[in-house]
This record gives structure tokens, sequence and C-alpha cells, in this order.
């Protein structure tokens, strides 16, 4: 009994202080700073509720009805912030003339029917899929008949893109060492497009800042044409490196958005890590995020036009 009781107060205790600093650096500098940015990705609002919940419990058990409250007045302002942060509401107008999604298959050792029909039922003109298989291995032959009426490119890292039209791949390569990228081009409608995928790194201690920098980079060089950036950025949409992404692209969930934001961990996701971005050239009429089991990543949709 008295270890339980010291377990408790060691949770409490390390609860405490995960929810200060957790609170503290979302509040103020958030991931900008190398190495405190490990405290703004590993808490979420959501975790930061639940870190406040824990000792409001157990001072409630013990009676401690003062500190109980300020626990609990701490919960329902993380709460708050996490409602307010990942539901959205936006739905737009118009006919869509372009449907595109993105879903990160979390390298399967298998490629199930199941999955290929949920990459089916998205309904995707286009279409892109990040680690669809194990790190060195090729990519499974039944991949090729998720969307046999359309074209599939097989990219680097795992990632493949379907288009209706045939797809080139420009180039590709790192992200200064902190992910990789794919820049392809073709065509809809008689319109050129390129199309820029992107799969930032997963460890949560190093900066996101040198992949945002040569993706901006990349955006750039490509100017003012129709570009649609899609990928798992494992980076949630509050960081302050997407800045400089606002003032060129806009998100397409955070633009008319429908339903839950979060896409990362399935089934209970905490953050909303994978994204699309779009040009100005296109108008964004609704976006949504489907739920899977068949992967940690939900897969994100937008219905666009030019």
């Amino acid at each position: 009994m008295r270890f339980l009781r010291a377990l408790g107060r060691w949770t409490a205790q390390i609860a405490t202080a995960l929810l200060a600093g957790g609170i503290s650096v979302r509040l103020t500098i958030r991931d900008s700073v190398p190495g405190l940015s490990t405290i703004y990705y590993a808490t979420p609002w959501p975790i930061l509720t639940a870190a406040a919940l824990f000792p409001a419990i157990l001072w409630a058990r013990r009676r401690r009805w003062p500190v109980a409250a300020g626990f609990l007045f701490i919960a329902l302002v993380c709460g708050t912030a996490w409602v307010r942060n990942a539901f959205h509401f936006k739905p737009g107008t118009g006919t869509a003339t372009l449907r595109v999604a993105y879903w990160n298959t979390a390298r399967p050792l298998q490629v199930r029917p199941s999955m290929l029909a949920q990459a089916r039922d998205l309904r995707a003109d286009i279409l892109g899929l990040g680690e669809s298989r194990k790190t060195g291995t090729p990519t499974q032959p039944e991949w090729f008949t998720v969307a046999p009426e359309k074209h599939l490119l097989p990219l680097r890292r795992g990632m493949l893109l379907t288009t209706p039209q045939p797809a080139t791949q420009l180039h590709d390569g790192f992200l200064n060492d902190r992910g990789q990228y794919a820049l392809t081009q073709t065509e809809l409608h008689g319109r050129k497009i390129f199309i820029l995928m992107a799969d930032f790194d997963a460890i949560i201690a190093w900066s996101r800042k040198p992949a945002f920098d040569r993706l901006i980079q990349l955006i750039d060089a490509i100017g003012d044409e129709p570009l649609i950036v899609m990928g798992d950025f494992n980076t949630p949409l509050d960081s302050t490196f997407f800045a400089p992404l606002r003032a060129r692209l806009r998100h397409t969930f955070e633009t008319a958005g429908t339903g839950y934001a979060k896409t990362w961990p399935m089934p209970l996701p905490v953050l909303d890590i994978d994204h699309i971005w779009v040009s100005h050239h296109f108008r964004i009429l609704h976006s949504e995020h489907r739920t899977s089991v068949l992967s940690d990543h939900r897969p994100v949709i937008a219905d666009l036009e030019f």
C-alpha cells in the first residue's frame, strides 16, 4: 500500500511538471527553440488535459478540495483549447473539379485487400500514399491495382503518387537531413500542376526548421504555378515553422475543414501532422479527415476547383 501511495505521488509530481513545462512552452516559444521544442511536440492539448486531470483526481481523493479544484480548472482550460483547436466546421460551396488525398499507410508488411479498398474509397483524382513499404524494399505490386484507370508513380522513401495523366518526377532529395521529398509534374484539364510530396523525420528531439527551410526553397523555385504540397510533416499545425508556408500556400483543412483535425496516432489521434497545402490557383471547397484502423495515420482529403 505504501508503494502504491508513493507511486501515485511520483506520478502526480511528474504530471504536474509536464503540465507546467508544456503550458509554458506552448503559450510562449512553442517549437522555435531547439531542445525545448521536444516539450512542445510531446505536450499537445489533449496530453496536457490528461496531465491536469490526474492530480485533480488524486487530490480530490485526499479531500484537498482547493488544490483539486485548481487542477480541474487547468484541465478545463486545456480541454477547451483542445476542442477549439481540434474541431472545425467550415463547409465551402461550389462544385469540385479535383479531389486530392494523402494517406500515410505506415509501412505495411503486406498490402491487404482492405487497405487497397480504403485507398480506392478515397475516390481521389490525385492520391499520395506515404510509407507504402518497409525501408529498403521494392514497391509491392498490389499497389498498382489501387487505381488501375490512373497512373501510379513510385517515389523515394515509400511515397507513391497516382494521377489521371502520367506524372513526371522532376527531382527528389533530402530536406536538409530532416526528411525527404519528391517533386513531380502532371496535367489536369489541360493545365500543368506541380505536386510536392514530403515526409519529415519523426524524431521529436530534432528541430523541424531545417526541413521547412528546404521546403520553402523548393516552393519558391516553382514560382507562380499551380502547386499541391502534401505529406507527413510530423509537425502539428500550430508550429511556428508553418508561418512562411502560410504566407505562400493555404492549408486545406484549416481553410474549409469539417470534423476532427487530428490525424495521429490512431485510434485516439492527438496531433495533426498529415497535411495538404495548395497555391492560390485552387479554390478549397471542402476538406475532411477519414478514419482508418489499417494505419496509425488518418487519410486527409481536399475537394478543389481551379
